[in-house]
């Protein structure tokens, strides 16, 4: 999670918004398997089955998704849930499931319209708040994503995917959410946190880790010893250890324990990262 240009910027947030796509799929797995032998109302049938459909038209269309048969079938699953949702126009669960088909194949204003409504419904869902954090963000509304990000993390606080949005969210965008009291400080602080607790719930996710960890030298004054901890437990379990390596001898350096600086660039194996060795080496003469 490095510093990026503007014109870079919404690349990275597209990213963020797959992976909550991503993990909405796992959730609705974990549903699935929660609900095993338990018997579905109408409704969830519906919806289990036009999930089904849905998935077999999504995997089944060619790369350029624009041949005139694969747009029919992609039609023919959106009339499914708009029926649906005719027929529920106040449940939560049709309209999200709807938006979510909506969102897949590209028509976002009515999957947003969508996810509005729901929240109209559930202002405390926290699945919906979510989705309209990456509604924002797509829509290059930072300010508003940043604040339903939040927002879904207080509202599921055990969801590690939602600390990470918020947590992200807040640092690309830190500068847009100074206003008033809200100092860049206490945003980065609360930055920190969101990637704190990401990391925390789900301790093999690298990508929290090392954000969290990278997240200590944007924090004035940086805790040394907190940052210490994050880039030990980011070594821990990635695949990348010359790079953890050279965080930790940053790290050491800081805290002026130089034997362990040492240590750790003494474990560093690629060549590319002589460079630095070299750098951090002369911070210690």
């Amino acid at each position: 999670m490095h510093e990026q240009p503007m014109r870079q910027l919404f690349s990275a947030c597209r990213n963020v918004f797959l992976l909550m796509g991503c993990a909405m799929l796992c959730i609705n797995g974990a549903k699935a398997e929660e609900n095993k032998g338990k018997p579905a109302n109408p409704l969830e049938q519906e919806l289990q089955a036009a999930f089904v459909t849905e998935n077999a038209v999504l995997t089944g269309i060619t790369d350029d998704g624009k041949s005139p048969a694969s747009q029919d079938k992609l039609e023919k699953v959106a009339h499914i849930y708009a029926r649906i949702v005719e027929r529920n126009p106040k449940n939560v669960a049709a309209l999200n499931a709807c938006a979510e088909y909506l969102w897949r194949i590209e028509r976002r204003q009515e999957a947003m319209a969508k996810w509005t409504a729901a929240e109209t419904l559930e202002p405390g869902n926290a699945v919906v708040i979510n989705h309209l954090g990456g509604c924002h963000l797509a829509l290059g509304d930072a300010k508003r994503a940043t604040e339903y990000f939040e927002r879904a993390a207080m509202l599921d606080p055990g969801n590690a995917l939602y600390q990470f949005n918020a947590g992200n969210t807040s640092y690309l965008f830190r500068h847009e959410m100074t206003t008033g009291t809200d100092t860049a400080e206490a945003v980065m602080l609360r930055s920190l946190d969101h990637f704190r607790r990401a990391a925390k719930i789900d301790p093999f996710n690298v990508e929290y880790a090392r954000a969290y960890a990278e997240t200590f030298y944007m924090v004035q004054p940086p805790d040394w010893n907190g940052a210490l901890q994050a880039w030990t437990h980011y070594l821990e379990i990635t695949d990348q250890k010359d790079f953890a390596y050279s965080n930790l001898a940053r790290v050491n350096i800081k805290l002026g324990h130089n034997k362990d600086a040492r240590d750790n660039l003494a474990r560093i194996e690629n060549a590319k990262f002589a460079p630095l060795k070299e750098h951090l080496l002369q911070q210690m003469r």
